[in-house]
């Protein structure tokens, strides 16, 4: 099941940045690494702070996988910093919403 959301993660990100650059998806292997590691910037924070509360770790997590994003979208994509961290405030605001309505449908079902 973790692999399906990292497809999914991988293939949001390549879309985004599909849209923005109009050139094509960028490949699977540049997208599959970047949402990979920012999946493993969120599984530090929880590592290193054990004891923050669900609202601050999330916050801080979501905060090192933007800046991780950004700089590896930049990298593998050759995309300036600004125009990295504009595709990657939209990856993180489609899964943000994304997130809330499956909570929402979630907890309606409960």
């Amino acid at each position: 099941m973790t692999f399906l959301f990292l497809l999914f993660d991988a293939a949001v990100i390549g879309v985004i940045i599909a849209l923005m650059e109009q050139e094509g998806f960028p490949g699977w292997a540049p997208m599959i690494g970047t949402a990979l590691l920012v999946g493993l910037g969120s599984v530090g924070v929880d590592r290193v702070f054990p004891d923050l509360t669900e609202f601050p770790r999330a916050i801080l997590s979501s905060a090192l996988g933007a800046v991780i994003g950004v700089i590896l979208v930049a990298w593998a994509c050759e995309m300036t910093l600004r125009r990295a961290a504009i595709a990657m405030g939209i990856f993180f605001a489609v899964k943000l919403c994304l997130m809330f309505i499956v909570q929402q449908m979630v907890g309606s079902v409960e």
